[in-house]
């Protein structure tokens, strides 16, 4: 058997073409085998699809609990089908009818199994540079890995632009909200823009809300396909909590003035609920004399990092130059040693 190969012990003449022909289009060969005798092909196959019957024959064979098993039946209720499936160690019960999970499960044999790491930047408020901040960490973290920098605000006018790649040939979120369960990450990957190691989902200006599904497609595959993706999170709300459903780190800026502290400890206060504990980035100095330790203070959350206002980094913007002139700015500095704390900064 080859890498892309899956051994079926299906009896049903019916559900074995189902499952053959979802193999197919995964692009997994799907090889008959005989229930029979399963201590031929139980440990070397890579993959292995059973039914009820040929699940509880493989039980009674006591052949090892393995990875890689689905079992399909026309009863997915049936105890002593979830029995046999639990003791093969299988991964999921489907019912065979339900051509699309049993679809998604082939296409998830071909995918890598490595996940990456996910940080959410999430402003405090408007006006701060999350976005900016957002696209740095991304360029940064580009200089040892591939990265994937992600648009979650579609009234934001577009991420694409912050990085000058709007001309750049590519898909946007609004060709990607048709997408649903497993999407190939090399496939999303070939279909973005890019600058450098750097790929990009945007929304294109004045775009629409995101179906979750699609969403959760495309998260999925960008975190098989990259080491680290980066995304803009809109303000507090229902969409973030999805988006920061799925963060390994939540970085929250927030500038050094009473109403950013204001709306940095709303902020906080709704991400925890999500049982996260973002960390602070603080814009400073702010017109008042804040310090950050007291930005902390007031919001119950350390700083992990100190962003000070610059004037150049709007101008590389502007001038569509920040993909290459990020290392020269503050933000460059400060997104370099953020990464480095969190143990993000070599693939």
């Amino acid at each position: 058997m080859g890498p892309a190969d899956v051994a079926v012990a299906v009896a049903d003449g019916h559900q074995r073409s189902v499952v053959t022909r979802l193999a197919a289009v995964a692009g997994v060969t799907a090889l008959p085998v005989q229930v029979s005798d399963p201590a031929a092909w139980w440990p070397s196959a890579p993959a292995v699809v059973v039914d009820a019957d040929g699940a509880r024959r493989c039980v009674q064979a006591r052949v090892p609990r393995r990875s890689r098993v689905l079992v399909v039946t026309a009863d997915a209720a049936s105890l002593g089908c979830w029995s046999a499936a639990v003791a093969l160690g299988a991964e999921e019960v489907l019912d065979v009818a339900d051509e699309r999970l049993v679809a998604d499960w082939f296409a998830r044999l071909g995918e890598p199994v490595q996940t990456g790491r996910l940080i959410c930047c999430v402003p405090a408020r408007g006006g701060v540079g999350a976005s900016i901040f957002s696209a740095v960490l991304a360029l940064a973290a580009s200089q040892s890995q591939d990265v994937v920098l992600v648009d979650g605000d579609p009234h934001g006018g577009g991420i694409d632009y912050v990085l000058g790649i709007e001309q750049a040939d590519g898909a946007r979120w609004s060709d990607l909200a048709g997408a649903s369960g497993v999407l190939a990450a090399q496939t999303l990957a070939e279909a973005l823009p890019s600058t450098g190691r750097v790929r990009v989902v945007s929304h294109r200006p004045g775009g629409a809300d995101v179906p979750a599904a699609a969403v959760d497609a495309v998260l999925a595959a960008a975190l098989r396909g990259a080491p680290l993706a980066v995304v803009d999170t809109p303000g507090p709300g229902p969409m973030t909590r999805s988006l920061i459903a799925r963060a390994d780190v939540v970085v929250v800026v927030v500038s050094a003035d009473v109403r950013g502290v204001v709306a940095a400890a709303a902020a906080v206060a709704d991400l925890s609920r999500g049982h996260r504990e973002p960390l602070l980035v603080v814009r400073h100095p702010g017109p008042g004399d804040l310090r950050p330790g007291d930005v902390a203070d007031a919001v119950g959350r350390p700083v992990a990092a100190v962003w000070p206002w610059e004037r150049r980094l709007g101008s590389l913007v502007e001038g569509a130059g920040l993909a290459r002139g990020w290392r020269r700015t503050r933000a460059g500095s400060v997104a370099l040693d953020l990464l480095s704390q969190l143990g993000l900064s070599s693939p």
